[in-house]
This record gives C-alpha cells, sequence and structure tokens, in this order.
C-alpha cells in the first residue's frame, strides 16, 4: 500500500494517553483516504500548517476524555458532537474557526477514544462531564457549539453548571419532555443501535456503502471520510471496527425520556443560537417555537434544505452563523 506523507488526518489508530499539550506535527495515513477536497487544497497552496489537528485529554475521577484541538490563538469554542459520532465529525467548522480561535472538539463518553463505561449513561451526566471538562481546562469565555445530543449537553452544562458556558449555538437538539418514572418507550433508534454493523472489511468499502444510505447519502464527502477515519479502529485481523458500541449508543437513546432538556431551557440565562434544519424530524417546528418560547435570550435560524444532519450538510454555512453569532 502506498502511504503519503501529510499533515491533515490523526492516525486512524488507537492511542495511549496524552497530556492536554500533545501535538501530532506529522501523521502517515494511505493516500486514499484523504479526501478529494484535502487533496485540492493542498494543490491550490493551502499551507498544511493550518490543519494540523492535536490530540489531548483530560483525566476526571479516573476516567479520560479525549479531544481534538485546532488553533492556539483567540477565544476558546467547544464543539459536542452527536450520539453516535465523535468529535472529529466537526473538522471543517473547526479548521475554518481556528484562524482566529482556540478549538476543541471533545469525544463524548461512550464515544471515539473517550472513556466507556458499561452503564451508566444518562443524558444529565454529558452536561456534568462538560462542566467538568472546562474547569479541568480553566476555560472562560467558552462559546459551545452542539449537534442534536451535543446541543443537549450544553444546554443541561449551561442550565446546570451556571457560569463556565458564556453563549451557546445550538443545532437541531434534541428536546423532549421527560416520562414518568416507571413508564416504558421504546425507542427505534435504540433498536436500529444493537443492531448495527460494526466490523467492515476497509474504511474504503464502509465509505462506499455509508455514501449511499441515509443518514450519510446528503453528508459533504469530507465529512463522511471524517466520521469514518476517526470513527474505527483497526483490529488485528486487518478489519475496522467502529469506536462506539451499539449497545452504548442504544443506552443513550434509551435514557433521553429521563431528562427533561425543556426544563431546562429556562435556566439558560446566556445568549443562545438555535440552528434547525428545515426537514428534520428530530427538532420539528414546534418543539423549536416551544424552545424559543423558554429560553431568556434567543434567536433562531432555520437552514432550509437541511436535515437534523445540519453540520454535515452544510459546514460551511454554519461556521458564518456561528461566526456572525460570536461577533454581536
Amino acid at each position: 500500500m502506498t502511504r503519503t506523507e501529510v499533515l491533515l488526518f490523526p492516525p486512524p489508530v488507537a492511542r495511549g494517553a496524552v497530556d492536554d499539550t500533545s501535538l501530532a506535527t506529522s501523521l502517515t495515513v494511505p493516500r486514499q483516504l484523504l479526501s478529494t477536497v484535502d487533496l485540492d487544497m493542498l494543490a491550490q497552496g493551502a499551507r498544511p500548517t493550518d490543519r494540523i489537528v492535536k490530540h489531548g485529554s483530560v483525566t476526571i475521577a479516573q476516567q479520560r476524555f479525549h479531544y481534538f484541538a485546532w488553533g492556539d490563538i483567540g477565544p476558546p469554542v467547544l464543539m459536542v458532537h452527536g450520539t453516535g459520532f465523535h468529535g472529529y465529525v466537526w473538522k471543517p467548522i473547526a479548521q475554518g474557526l481556528a484562524a482566529d480561535h482556540r478549538v476543541i472538539a471533545i469525544d463524548q463518553r461512550g464515544h471515539g477514544d473517550s472513556v466507556k463505561p458499561p452503564s451508566g449513561y444518562h443524558w444529565d451526566v454529558f452536561g456534568d462531564d462538560l462542566f467538568h471538562i472546562l474547569t479541568h481546562l480553566r476555560w472562560s469565555d467558552v462559546t459551545a457549539v452542539g449537534h442534536s445530543g451535543g446541543a443537549t449537553a450544553i444546554v443541561l452544562c449551561a442550565a446546570y453548571h451556571p457560569g463556565v458556558i458564556r453563549r451557546a449555538v445550538l443545532i437541531d437538539p434534541i428536546l423532549i419532555p421527560s416520562f414518568a418514572e416507571g413508564i416504558a418507550m421504546e425507542n427505534p433508534m435504540a433498536q436500529r443501535a444493537r443492531k448495527r454493523r460494526m466490523v467492515w472489511a476497509s474504511r474504503t468499502s464502509m465509505f462506499h456503502s455509508y455514501r449511499s444510505r441515509e443518514p450519510f447519502k446528503t453528508w459533504r464527502e469530507d465529512v463522511l471520510w471524517a466520521y469514518i477515519e476517526e470513527g474505527t479502529r483497526a483490529r488485528p485481523d486487518g478489519h475496522i471496527e467502529l469506536k462506539c458500541p451499539g449497545t452504548i449508543e442504544a443506552q443513550i437513546f434509551d435514557n433521553a425520556p429521563r431528562s427533561d432538556g425543556f426544563a431546562a431551557l429556562p435556566r439558560v440565562d446566556i445568549p443562545v443560537l438555535i440552528i434547525r434544519g428545515e426537514s428534520s424530524p428530530a427538532f420539528p417546528e414546534a418543539n423549536a417555537e416551544r424552545a424559543v418560547s423558554l429560553l431568556p435570550h434567543v434567536e433562531l435560524q432555520t437552514m432550509s434544505g437541511t436535515s437534523h444532519f445540519v453540520p454535515m450538510e452544510r459546514p460551511d454555512a454554519i461556521e458564518d452563523l456561528v461566526r456572525s453569532f460570536m461577533s454581536k
């Protein structure tokens, strides 16, 4: 296999523990893993050093949380992915913001290279994790940008740990009223997660399979590659395996009704931008209107022609909206 020395992607292999200042400065990856977008940028004279990603981690109560980091100067931006994904799916948005911001995109518990306990995936815990991570990093005046369940984690962190987040961008957040204790609810997302295919012959075969199926077929190609590159690990038999176990993803979906995101909104006393996918079934217009009525300081943007996966479909537009919001 031909290999090419580049400064674009982190190595798609498991890493050992690294401290908060670790830096991946020279990375070797198979050339076929590079997206057309990245190769075109190099051909057009883009500076590779602008695209270096750092890898760091924080350890809290003996639990390790991995994160990706871009940029060394400017105000801090925290990016939080949705259920089943990882921090590197923010890559194109984070790289754009990194020109004048310090950006970190965490792997939430159960995802990517972060801790994966067998249980305990209640949604309130994800909000607590953000608080502890930001406190450990000693970050202040933070803009938090989250998608789906990651946006919900930001809501819970801002509501119950006031002061650590300065402003929030919530992209198609998962907001549902909690169910009474003892009421059972079958979540089709959890059922699908338990049946998810975990092992593939190669990243290339996984890419071609995902490219034509929901929800990935509407994603921009470089974002799908980013998901596959850091969402899988190499196995000893030469195959690749998803890092987020389907059983953990299913637990998270099952626990959604046990946390009332709407109830937390009035406590989020910071500027908030909500971005909704026009055709998103996860955050319909009625939910958006209710969220706007409950938040003290909020503006709403609906992205035409998008689904629940707005950051994956329109990353450049999301970067523009985030920049505009932060400038106010």
